[in-house]
Protein backbone atom coordinates (compact mmCIF):
# COMPACT_ATOMS: atom_id res chain seq x y z
CA UNK A 1 0.00 0.00 0.00
CA UNK A 2 1.31 3.16 -0.88
CA UNK A 3 1.07 5.53 2.40
CA UNK A 4 2.43 8.80 0.39
CA UNK A 5 -0.43 8.44 -2.02
CA UNK A 6 -2.99 7.84 0.92
CA UNK A 7 -2.01 10.97 2.69
CA UNK A 8 -1.48 13.28 -0.19
CA UNK A 9 -5.63 11.96 -1.26
CA UNK A 10 -7.09 12.68 2.04
CA UNK A 11 -4.92 16.34 2.48
CA UNK A 12 -6.52 16.88 -0.92
CA UNK A 13 -10.11 16.27 -0.05
CA UNK A 14 -9.53 18.93 2.73
CA UNK A 15 -11.03 22.18 2.50
CA UNK A 16 -10.90 23.57 5.75
CA UNK A 17 -7.79 26.00 5.81
CA UNK A 18 -7.21 25.98 9.50
CA UNK A 19 -7.18 21.91 9.29
CA UNK A 20 -4.26 22.38 6.48
CA UNK A 21 -2.84 24.39 9.11
CA UNK A 22 -2.73 21.57 11.95
CA UNK A 23 -1.56 18.98 9.97
CA UNK A 24 1.37 21.26 8.86
CA UNK A 25 2.66 22.00 11.93
CA UNK A 26 2.17 18.45 12.87
CA UNK A 27 4.08 16.87 9.48
CA UNK A 28 5.88 19.31 8.02
CA UNK A 29 7.88 21.28 10.91
CA UNK A 30 8.91 17.91 12.75
CA UNK A 31 9.96 16.40 9.48
CA UNK A 32 12.06 19.41 8.77
CA UNK A 33 13.76 19.53 11.69
CA UNK A 34 14.29 15.71 11.82
CA UNK A 35 16.23 16.10 8.44
CA UNK A 36 17.90 19.97 9.58
CA UNK A 37 19.55 17.70 12.52
CA UNK A 38 20.60 14.62 10.29
CA UNK A 39 21.90 16.50 7.69
CA UNK A 40 23.79 18.98 9.76
CA UNK A 41 21.86 21.98 8.94
CA UNK A 42 20.62 24.72 11.10
CA UNK A 43 16.57 24.70 12.03
CA UNK A 44 14.23 27.31 12.21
Amino acid sequence: MDYKKMIIDMVEKIENKKVLEIIYDFVIVPYNKENSKRNGKRGN
